[in-house]
């Protein structure tokens, strides 16, 4: 097993309640190990966020909400030297223009397509996208799951992309449709099966926006499409293709 790790989500945590640089990256090293150890995985990779990220050109507020820069403000002031330190290590790789889950879902689809087995660990919901396995709290948050470990299925993965579609996100300032929270989404999208979901999402983009729906539905996607390869970037043709794949998953199981 080759863990996939999101290291950026893991800075956060690592600098928790530290007082000082080194037990920030100690901790950083126990939470790696510790994360290896839930999924035995006997190596693993990780990917953390460089200085530029394209979703910035594509939305102006993207990842600038009140709550976002407030947390910024509360860093202590070694932790500039914190993410050093995790981009320098052998096993990390630092992002050009984009994000480190974009990183993770284009060697998950590498390793899949390889037959080698693979699991991504993060705390970030948006990899659920991304299918396979994957082991974090996001997996008992928002897909109801038991344990923090789950091997997400097409159909899965493709709900909870078009979730993130209609609902946005408030936090990483994706626009999403107006005034569908979480409980109106969920209410909107139970009545479709994973056959009619595509519909059903262009549906809902055409009633809120009107002539401008495609620019809004291409903006939205942008922000939230995990890349599957440097050129992978997000259209209707792409919504599709993930549209096809979770309709005909279903079909092969019955």
């Amino acid at each position: 097993m080759i863990a996939l790790i999101d290291t950026d989500c893991y800075l956060n945590a690592a600098a928790w309640e530290k007082e000082t640089l080194k037990e920030a990256c100690n901790r950083f090293d126990e939470i790696i190990e510790e994360s290896m150890a839930e999924v035995f995985a006997t190596d693993w990779i990780g990917a953390i966020g460089g200085p530029t990220n394209f979703r910035e050109t594509v939305f102006e507020d993207y990842k600038k909400s009140v709550s976002r820069e407030a947390a910024r403000d509360k860093r202590q002031s070694w932790f500039p030297e914190l993410k050093e330190y995790v981009a320098n290590l052998d096993n990390v790789v630092v992002t050009e223009d984009c994000e480190a889950d974009d990183y993770l879902a284009e060697w998950a689809v590498q390793l899949s397509r390889q037959n080698i087995d693979r699991c991504i660990i993060t705390t970030d919901k948006y990899l659920i996208t991304v299918g396979g396995k994957m082991y974090s709290p996001a997996v008992k948050k928002y897909l109801g799951k038991e344990s923090m470990f789950h091997d997400i299925a097409p159909p899965e993965a493709f709900r909870f992309f078009c979730t993130q579609m209609i609902m946005g996100d408030s936090v990483d300032s994706v626009p999403g449709i107006p005034g569908m929270g979480p409980v109106k989404t969920e209410r909107y999208l139970e009545q479709f099966s994973t056959f009619d979901l595509a519909a059903a999402v262009k549906r809902i983009y055409d009633l809120a926006y009107g002539l401008e729906s495609k620019d809004y539905f291409l903006i939205n996607g942008k922000l939230l499409h995990m890349r599957r390869s440097p050129q992978d970037w997000f259209t209707e043709e792409v919504f599709m293709r993930a549209w096809e794949e979770a309709v005909d998953y279903e079909r092969q199981s019955g």
